[in-house]
């Protein structure tokens, strides 16, 4: 099949937004916890492992869902410090392949915010007060100057784009999880020109399909790459794709995802088809390669 576009996710993908919607989630979830549910502070109840396992586990592409969603798992979990609930939850694994509103029933009368409320407190993290106020008519709590969206750093070069012309790709699309508005702020910072289609969550949510088409409409693109990091990213393109019978099934990925190291990539990749992990039915053989091409197993 001869490409002649490219879809790229833009959180994780275009972005590094590690120490900034990361970030936001870790710290919207310790403060309902410590501040408001008065759970004793021992350390940080979610790490970055914990949030990657729901992104990569489950429909949890959505920021604003996805802090939601661990504050109620964590108040389902016995314990009165942020560590031991972290210690007693259910398996984060497990946990992710519930939806929201599962989580949210499971932690009963102890979930008393509602997912507006958890989605203020974010935005205030992320955007900053003022910002959240009007861009999303939050009522301050946290009272922010600023926000974790100046820790943003930007990860397309164009020399990548460059490249992709090269190769006679030359049709460049976004799908994001991003507001109009959010995507807007770091729009500016891309290396892209004039020709951009975009869908963002203004247009509809993530796995839709739909969003997918109306770039590539948009495009007036035959076939076209998608770059993701979620698994809603791979639902999205799962639902136009010819099924295959693969001998092996993987992900490479060209930097780390978890240490945000550049000199090494990994690889997750299992017998058969790759929806035995989609599903939860199996976990992938986990491979890291150095640059060098020297590999090992973990």
């Amino acid at each position: 099949m001869t490409f002649d576009a490219v879809v790229f996710d833009v959180d994780g993908v275009l972005v590094d937004t590690d120490r900034s919607y990361t970030e936001a989630v870790i710290r919207t979830v310790q403060h309902f916890l410590v501040r408001e549910a008065g759970v004793r502070d021992d350390g940080s109840a979610i790490d970055r492992g914990t949030v990657r396992a729901f992104r990569r586990g489950g429909s949890w592409n959505n920021d604003w869902d996805l802090a939601y969603g661990l504050l109620a798992w964590l108040l389902a979990a016995p314990g009165v410090s942020t560590r031991e609930r972290a210690r007693h939850a259910e398996p984060a694994e497990r946990a992710a392949r519930r939806t929201r509103d599962e989580l949210a029933r499971a932690a009963g009368p102890a979930l008393r915010w509602s997912w507006e409320e958890v989605r203020g407190v974010f935005e205030e993290l992320y955007n900053g007060s003022a910002v959240a106020a009007e861009r999303y008519g939050v009522a301050p709590r946290l009272h922010l100057a600023h926000g974790l969206a100046a820790e943003e750093t930007v990860l397309l070069e164009r020399r990548g784009l460059e490249d992709l012309a090269a190769l006679g790709i030359t049709k460049i699309g976004v799908v994001t999880g991003r507001t109009a508005a959010d995507f807007a702020q770091v729009r500016a910072r891309l290396p892209f020109g004039e020709g951009l289609a975009v869908a963002t969550d203004d247009d509809g949510h993530k796995p839709d399909p739909a969003l997918l088409a109306l770039v590539m409409t948009a495009l007036d693109a035959h076939a076209a790459l998608g770059v993701g990091d979620t698994l809603d990213d791979l639902r999205m393109a799962v639902v136009i794709q010819k099924m295959v019978q693969p001998a092996k099934s993987g992900v490479l990925f060209t930097v780390d995802p978890v240490q945000r190291r550049r000199d090494r990539m990994v690889i997750e990749a299992i017998f058969g088809l790759g929806e035995q992990v989609v599903s939860g039915q199996a976990t992938p053989d986990h491979y890291v390669v150095d640059r060098a091409g020297v590999s090992k197993r973990e």
